[in-house]
């Protein structure tokens, strides 16, 4: 994050000095330049928000469709369909939210060390949010120890 933040600010400043020098140069009325400059900052801001809101927008309804495998009971399916968006989304949000998903097809399939593993490694990634659709399903398993066992782990490090 430290690092996405101070490539930002180099290219800011990198550009900010680069349309300078050109105004200069090239003698262009300040006024006209900040007027069009204004244009394409907001232009690229909100083409930058629209292009993640679509990205997620689209992850978001791939991920409801490998859920509607897994309430179908095509576990293995599903696992598969996960395990390929995990591959394919970009960021560590979504990916470490792909890898939680994982977890509830791990329940079905009765592999609940493989969900714990998953959640461990989530717990090293700080990862915040919510978790309750894993306990849930264990709820509905009826593994009553392993549940409070992940619950008292989700109190101590969510």
């Amino acid at each position: 994050m430290k690092r996405r933040a101070g490539r930002t600010v180099a290219i800011g400043v990198a550009l900010g000095i680069s349309l300078g020098f050109i105004t200069s140069v090239l003698d262009i009325d300040k006024d006209v330049f900040m007027k069009y400059y204004i244009v394409a900052a907001i232009l690229i801001v909100l083409g930058v928000f629209l292009y993640n809101l679509l990205y997620i927008r689209k992850h978001n309804q791939e991920m409801n469709q490998a859920i509607n495998l897994l309430n179908e009971g095509k576990t293995e399916e599903y696992m598969v369909r996960v395990s390929e968006l995990e591959r394919k989304v970009k960021g560590k949000a979504l990916k470490n939210l792909m890898r939680l998903n994982l977890t509830a097809g791990y329940c079905d399939l009765k592999e609940y060390e493989k969900a714990l593993e998953i959640l461990e490694t989530l717990r090293k990634e700080k990862l915040k949010g919510d978790v309750n659709t894993f306990l849930l399903k264990l709820f509905y398993n009826q593994h009553q120890m392993l549940f409070l066992k992940l619950w008292i782990f989700h109190l101590i490090y969510f």
